[in-house]
């Protein structure tokens, strides 16, 4: 997203809970230009716990054949984790 330390990592959001923070999204922090339209991309807002699972398989399946796949995850361990 905004920072890049996110590989194409999907975000899903569950459930009605975030849809006032989408809104807020889209009408405070867009508009300020603190967040872009573009990173709204890998959110994926779904209501079914069956639209969770299906969007999770869906993107395992598909991951290995995208080119962008983070494969730096040493950059993200803590010291001393292995």
């Amino acid at each position: 997203m905004q920072v890049q330390h996110l590989c194409e990592t999907p975000i899903i959001l569950f459930g009605e809970i975030w849809t006032s923070l989408l809104l807020w999204l889209e009408t405070e922090v867009m508009p300020r230009r603190l967040f872009e339209r573009h990173d709204m991309y890998a959110i994926f807002h779904v209501m079914e716990p069956s639209e969770v699972v299906d969007l999770i398989i869906k993107i395992h399946k598909e991951r290995p054949k995208t080119e962008n796949v983070c494969r730096n995850f040493s950059k993200y361990r803590v010291k001393g984790e292995d």
